[in-house]
């Protein structure tokens, strides 16, 4: 297992994609009662417990990404290796793909969350001659190797807050595939009456860290809507209590993220010289459908 930077960094990380731009704004205070939850512990519980931009997305009851990596190995077993997963964090599908055996590289802009992959790594040492982590910038990066398989998963692409930057991802992953083969890519299909609703009047939402036991409380304390720009940007505050009620730890974060509609992405998929296999609106293979997800599988033209 080899953890590697491969070309320039473009931009900070969201800690709770591991793709997109994340900043620490608040310092930690200096007085704490019983044992705090680290920052990247807590980024991938909220990860799996809470949906990333609720305004582009309904509320998943099983949680942000149910049923995704069993969708992602069925589609390995399909298609073969090597694969290459972009915003590959904290090697939450990585670490399954490579325990079936597949040839993995793993990228990410984020040092910290690719540091909490490899340490995951270094439990399961029968893995490590599968596993590649890299540490890159999905818009520009040269691996010297081609895939049979590249995966976008849990809306990492989206981070991607332009189209020029979406085309220069395109076709990074394009030139990186085998001849015929797959990308699967997946998006947030934006549901409208959310995105353009008043979410400041939504209240905190609260969930229990499984590891410390705190409360961790995430409110929304701002958002930028750019119907032109597609963009939605927001700044988050997360605060953490212990057992007694006390603020332990306190921080917020911003990010941005793009939509598109389901036509924007056929055209650039087809403009980047992939032809689109099927498109669902859940890991269950549900049709497509407003204000779910956009699953595309796409195949490199030849």
């Amino acid at each position: 297992m080899l953890l590697m930077p491969t070309g320039p960094m473009k931009r900070r990380v969201c800690p709770f994609t591991g793709c997109a731009a994340g900043r620490k704004l608040l310092a930690q205070p200096q007085t704490m009662s019983g044992p705090r939850t680290s920052h990247d512990d807590r980024s991938e519980f909220l990860l799996r417990r809470r949906p990333r931009c609720g305004a582009l997305r309904p509320l998943h009851r099983r949680g942000l990404l149910a049923s995704d990596i069993e969708f992602y190995l069925e589609y390995a077993r399909r298609f073969g290796g090597p694969i290459l997963e972009l915003g590959t964090g904290t090697g939450r599908v990585l670490v399954p793909l490579a325990d079936a055996g597949h040839e993995v590289v793993g990228m990410d802009l984020s040092r910290p969350m690719l540091d909490r992959a490899a340490a995951k790594l270094r439990e399961r040492p029968e893995l490590s001659h599968r596993v590649r982590l890299v540490e890159g910038d999905m818009t520009s990066f040269d691996l010297e190797q081609r895939f049979a398989l590249a995966l976008v998963p849990a809306r990492s692409f989206q981070h991607v807050a332009t189209p020029e930057g979406q085309r220069r991802a395109l076709a990074c992953i394009r030139r990186h595939l085998l001849p015929g083969g797959h990308l699967i890519l997946g998006r947030i299909d934006p549901n409208f009456e959310l995105l353009f609703g008043d979410d400041g009047k939504a209240p905190p939402r609260e969930a229990q860290h499984p590891r410390s036991g705190h409360l961790i409380r995430r409110m929304v304390v701002a958002r930028h809507t750019d119907p032109f720009q597609q963009t939605v940007h927001e700044v988050l505050r997360f605060e953490e209590f212990d057992a007694a009620g006390n603020v332990v730890d306190s921080e917020e974060r911003s990010w941005s993220l793009r939509w598109s509609m389901r036509q924007e992405t056929a055209y650039l998929l087809e403009l980047s010289g992939f032809e689109v296999i099927d498109l669902y609106s859940d890991f269950s293979r549900s049709s497509p459908d407003y204000g779910r997800e956009q699953l595309w599988i796409a195949r490199a033209r030849q």
